[in-house]
């Protein structure tokens, strides 16, 4: 990859170092590659900071410098292991001269905000979604939420991915630094139907999951509806792709135990699922909730219908009978009617759901409008920096 100088013509970031802080290396892969790749043709130095797991074996990035951390336990709720990772950060930001935070995800984005604010160092925070410990109302959940909003109080900008999740998060709004971004993006020139598609799947009809294999996800009701509509018509698929957890291996077990009744067929995890979905007719995610699900845009801009819950992060990207079909959460009857409903649709219809899908991301999704829309805040920060230094 080559660089370029600024916007401007100046070669005003060569010596800026911008940190990128996340829960996994598979997320700055998967859902920030393209902010990345620019940041670096601009001439910005780059940190990216993640914890230790399995794709850190994957080189991928080698322009950037890789902090690993070892301390970050992303599902813990021990305060003591939460303590060492936060010495742990803050060593990482003493030995390397930091001008700016981009984090994402939870732990990344109250512990980055707690570092910055320490050390003095602009951040803007990514809540990529509420996740369900947010979101429960029970004790932890409150505290939680309250250690989370005070945490990003003094960043520069708190970026949301959908407006229901920033009035969750603070119904008042109480702070002048929200802000909205529609999503990570997609990349529209790479998930794009291809002139063959057409011929690849002719006497198939498939259903397609794609997600991680967790309950949240709705994938409970995807196998319960998927074994009731294939007892009735045994020529539809259903296919599902996504990582399992450790965390919920009831979920796998059931998911297997489909598998080999004959009713699904499980990919496995797969990193680019272009091919895939270049294969299936319908895309299903019954998510009880999303930030802004990456795995609609990527159908939405192959041109593919959409099955999904009608909640936050996902009903402001399909609209029901216009581009898919919107169905209460939690509700498996209601999933299986919709796959018979979209089963039964004619094919002209079904098209036109993809044209649509395909035109809505083009204009409002793509990867470049989300990438330039991070650069401006970015730019606001570092120009404001200067002129601060200028007045004084």
């Amino acid at each position: 990859m080559n660089k370029s100088k600024t916007i401007t013509g100046e070669d005003f970031n060569q010596n800026r170092t911008i940190a990128i802080f996340s829960n996994s290396f598979w997320n700055l892969k998967n859902f920030r590659r393209e902010i990345i790749e620019r940041l670096y043709e601009l001439n910005y130095n780059l940190i990216l900071i993640y914890p230790y797991d399995d794709d850190v074996h994957k080189i991928d990035f080698s322009y950037c410098k890789h902090v690993v951390l070892h301390e970050l336990k992303v599902l813990s709720k021990s305060i003591w292991s939460d303590y060492k990772f936060y010495k742990e950060i803050s060593r990482v930001f003493q030995k390397n001269h930091i001008d700016l935070i981009l984090s994402f995800t939870i732990k990344p984005n109250i512990y980055g905000s707690m570092v910055a604010k320490a050390y003095g160092i602009p951040c803007i925070a990514t809540v990529t979604g509420l996740g369900k410990e947010i979101i429960k109302g029970n004790l932890f959940s409150k505290l939680l939420n309250t250690i989370y909003k005070n945490s990003v109080r003094s960043d520069q900008f708190v970026v949301f991915h959908n407006e229901e999740d920033l009035i969750t998060f603070d119904p008042q709004r109480l702070h002048s630094n929200y802000i909205v971004i529609n999503g990570s993006g997609v990349n529209t020139k790479v998930f794009s139907k291809s002139e063959n598609v057409e011929n690849k799947s002719l006497h198939k009809f498939i259903f397609l999951f794609s997600g991680r294999l967790i309950k949240s996800k709705g994938i409970m009701e995807f196998l319960e509806a998927a074994a009731k509509v294939k007892s009735e018509n045994t020529e539809l698929q259903f296919w599902i792709i996504g990582k399992h957890s450790e965390e919920e291996l009831d979920v796998y077990n059931l998911l297997m135990d489909h598998q080999e009744r004959g009713i699904i067929t499980y990919c496995g995890f797969i990193d680019q699922p272009k091919e895939i979905l270049s294969q299936v007719q319908v895309l299903v995610l019954p998510s009880y909730r999303e930030g802004k699900s990456k795995s609609i845009l990527e159908a939405m801009s192959m041109q593919i219908p959409v099955i999904c819950s009608d909640v936050a992060g996902c009903h402001d990207l399909i609209k029901n009978n216009w581009n898919g079909l919107l169905i209460n959460a939690k509700d498996s009857s209601a999933l299986a009617n919709a796959m018979r409903s979209m089963a039964l649709l004619n094919e002209s219809e079904r098209v036109q759901m993809g044209l649509r899908s395909r035109e809505e991301v083009v204009k409002n999704y793509d990867v470049n409008i989300i990438s330039n829309k991070y650069l401006e805040l970015i730019d606001s920060i570092f120009y404001n920096i200067k002129s601060n230094n200028f007045k004084n």
